[in-house]
């Protein structure tokens, strides 16, 4: 019998979408599966949906209903403390998966003996466009450093969907590895980040077997449409990024990483405070941010040659920032 696999799907109103997920997910061609479908306290029928659609097939699941809303990453987390399988996958309600997607990414784990692998996606469209292939840019051998796929992330050349990556459970575990609760944007990236920091080894394929789809109720589309809004997602994935620095600072035995993070990743979350106060239209915060003098020392470290070569939109935000302020600030108050 080859290793259980729980498939970890957290919902909120998804109604109208899971049935699709979830028959993608019955319909692959690994053998033993669990599906564990979190029901975030859906004000619609997606727990009853979800119901019917596996109790007709022969996929082991569970349905877990949280009493009251707690997002996503805690859906997250609430599949990861109920799942039995040796190996994880975390897919969104609204998504598929081609038929070999979970057979593929556990043969690379065994195959390459390591605890991480990961696959390439599509992006679907609902509205009829025409399917865009987003396969990992990385060429072979299709096994890492999980040193050197962080770096590659971190850099924004290898950046795969956080659904697309299968992970041993143990290895989850032993590292203590779980989303930050209570973040609602931001969550996938600082905990794939996390995962790869620790990994010794890690597999991939180019093929693109994770299904991303597009659709008009899809959060991305329809969940920050307002200022406040906006301001409130950015003041989010800003917490996320100082959390993810913190992380690779302390559990990071890479030279390599430990230096992109002091001189790029930590001025950037500097860059980000400064932002934050400008599109919040708040000039006296925005200037009170110069007095926090470890603050405008870690800004400095962007205004270096690494900084410029690696990540030149960061050197030119910190210049302008540090010799320019008030033309950055009007810049970012037009939010």
């Amino acid at each position: 019998m080859p290793h259980l696999i729980s498939v970890i799907v957290p919902a909120y109103n998804a109604a109208s979408r899971i049935k699709f997920s979830l028959e993608s997910i019955i319909s692959q061609d690994y053998e033993n599966i669990e599906i564990i479908v979190v029901d975030d306290a859906s004000t619609d029928n997606t727990g009853k949906i979800a119901r019917e659609i596996l109790s007709s097939s022969s996929r082991p699941f569970k349905i877990i209903t949280h009493e009251h809303n707690r997002g996503e990453c805690a859906s997250r987390n609430t599949g990861l403390e109920n799942s039995g399988g040796d190996y994880v996958l975390l897919m969104d309600a609204d998504d598929m998966a081609e038929k070999n997607f979970i057979s593929c990414l556990y043969s690379l784990i065994i195959k390459y003996n390591c605890n991480v692998s990961f696959c390439g996606r599509v992006d679907r469209f609902t509205d009829g466009k025409k399917d865009i292939q987003k396969p990992i840019n990385i060429k072979p051998p299709y096994i890492r450093t999980g040193e050197e796929i962080l770096y590659l992330r971190l850099r924004d050349i290898a950046a795969p969907h956080m659904c697309a990556v299968m992970m041993s459970r143990k290895f989850i575990e032993d590292n203590g590895l779980r989303y930050f609760d209570g973040t609602c944007w931001a969550g996938d990236v600082e905990f794939q980040i996390k995962v790869f920091c620790c990994a010794d080894k890690i597999a991939f394929s180019d093929k693109c077997l994770y299904i991303y789809m597009h659709h008009s109720e899809m959060g991305s589309l329809s969940g920050v449409n307002t200022n406040e809004k906006k301001i409130r997602r950015y003041e989010v994935n800003t917490g996320a990024s100082e959390r993810t620095a913190e992380f690779l600072l302390e559990h990071s035995n890479s030279e390599r990483i430990k230096k992109f993070t002091e001189n790029i990743l930590m001025p950037q979350n500097i860059i980000r405070k400064f932002t934050l106060s400008a599109m919040k239209n708040d000039k006296n915060e925005y200037n009170s941010n110069f007095k926090n003098i470890n603050d405008i020392k870690i800004l400095r470290r962007a205004l270096s040659f690494y900084t410029f070569r690696q990540k030149p939109e960061a050197f030119f935000k910190a210049l302008m920032i540090m010799f320019i302020p008030s033309i950055y600030y009007k810049m970012r108050s037009k939010f």
